[in-house]
């Protein structure tokens, strides 16, 4: 604690303790620096904590005030220290990661970031925090590309990261490290084994070389409902899917579907770390982006696609147009039409495609919106419709400006 007190300086006052005990269950404990009248969780996107975490002691209590999960002494008295018992199933939580993927052989993939608290309440500068990991040595922990045993260290930051623990060992690929469950349909783990090293090889070729080694996580839980669904996203440096109920044997379209879920996710470890593109009225550059790529990616690995390409691409440019007469396409985080960021930034992109002058691509355009995001005073869409203006065609680029704007 007096080693942790001395290098915090200005970050989280909090120790985050994420256990995995022999017998499999799992806890979380904060412990402060200096004692404290509550403990504010830095992301609530619902109510379920009250139902799934559990306070070890009855002295304390788990509330949300102001759509804020809060922990505190019912007698409201100063606390160091405070454990729940968590809940290891997965969740799905609208527009936020599961804390708990689980894999089929009792492996799990973590979400660090549900787990961030903050020392009485979260400023809006508060955005590190330092968690401990301890678990038997029995399993394998996979974290930031390495693999640990028995208990490490970090400090984590922003949307946080997931790690591995679980028997399962990792597969070192060419540019990447995966923990594919071997539970998953016959039909996504083989997509899994041969799509997903040629989308990260062809994406290498046109966007170059990552920085890190990434990695893949895939897991599934399957359960005896007859629904079924799938959750994927992409943190700094890795790419993760789960599957969870009980899925049926896939047609031509569900393959089709699966194949470009791998590759949009995949485009996403390429689009490099913009920060302004994390504000909702700016998804679709990001989502655009890897939605145009996946369809390349696509085209090239399935070449009898063709035709459900082509209707994926109608539809999205029909839906963006019609909805894009009654509001703008940065108001579509407002409506929750999260889904016409996608079909909006395909239909975008492909434009850009197919109307820009010879002599330039598309990942030449994107590389130089990276490099514009680095100078001061950036703004995501006025940097790149200034990059795409003087790379279109010009009437073309009259056509596409209202789209945006």
């Amino acid at each position: 604690m007096l080693l942790f007190s001395s290098i915090a300086m200005g970050k989280s006052a909090l120790i985050t303790n994420i256990t995995k005990t022999e017998v499999g269950d799992w806890f979380l404990e904060y412990q402060s620096v200096e004692p404290v009248k509550s403990i504010q969780l830095a992301i609530t996107p619902d109510r379920s904590r009250a139902s799934r975490w559990r306070l070890t002691d009855n002295q304390f209590l788990l509330i949300q005030i102001n759509g804020r999960d809060i922990i505190t002494r019912r007698d409201n008295k100063a606390f160091s220290q405070v454990s729940l018992k968590l809940t290891p199933t997965y969740i799905h939580l609208h527009k936020y990661y599961a804390p708990f993927s689980p894999y089929s052989n009792g492996g799990m993939l973590i979400h660090s970031a549900r787990f961030f608290a903050c020392a009485n309440i979260c400023s809006d500068y508060e955005n590190s925090w330092y968690l401990t990991l301890t678990v038997p040595d029995s399993d394998k922990v996979y974290l930031h590309g390495k693999s640990f045993t028995g208990k490490t260290s970090w400090w984590d930051s922003n949307d946080g990261t997931n790690f591995y623990v679980g028997k399962q060992l990792g597969k070192k690929e060419k540019g990447y490290i995966s923990v594919i469950d071997q539970g998953l349909p016959l039909f996504i783990k083989n997509s899994l084994d041969d799509f997903f090293p040629k989308m990260m090889s062809m994406l290498e070729h046109d966007y170059g070389k990552l920085i890190s080694t990434p990695m893949l996580f895939a897991s599934f839980g399957k359960t005896s409902q007859s629904n079924y669904g799938r959750q994927g996203g992409v943190l700094p440096h890795q790419v993760f899917m789960h599957w969870y109920g009980n899925i049926p044997s896939l047609d031509k379209n569900d393959r089709f579907e699966v194949t470009w879920f791998f590759a949009h996710e995949a485009a996403h470890l390429y689009q490099g770390q913009i920060s302004a593109l994390s504000g909702e009225e700016n998804a679709w550059l990001q989502e655009g982006h890897a939605e145009y790529l996946a369809m390349l990616l696509v085209q090239q690995l399935m070449p009898d696609s063709e035709s459900l390409t082509a209707r994926k691409l109608n539809q999205a440019s029909t839906q963006c147009k019609q909805s894009l007469e009654e509001a703008r396409l940065s108001q579509a985080a407002k409506t929750s039409n999260y889904q016409l960021f996608y079909q909006c930034g395909l239909f975008i992109f492909d434009f850009i495609a197919k109307h820009t002058q010879p002599g330039y691509q598309l990942s030449d355009i994107w590389r130089d919106f990276i490099s514009s995001s680095k100078g001061a005073n950036f703004n995501a869409k006025q940097s790149f419709m200034e990059l795409i203006k003087n790379r279109l065609v010009e009437e073309r680029y009259e056509e596409l400006a209202p789209l945006v704007n």
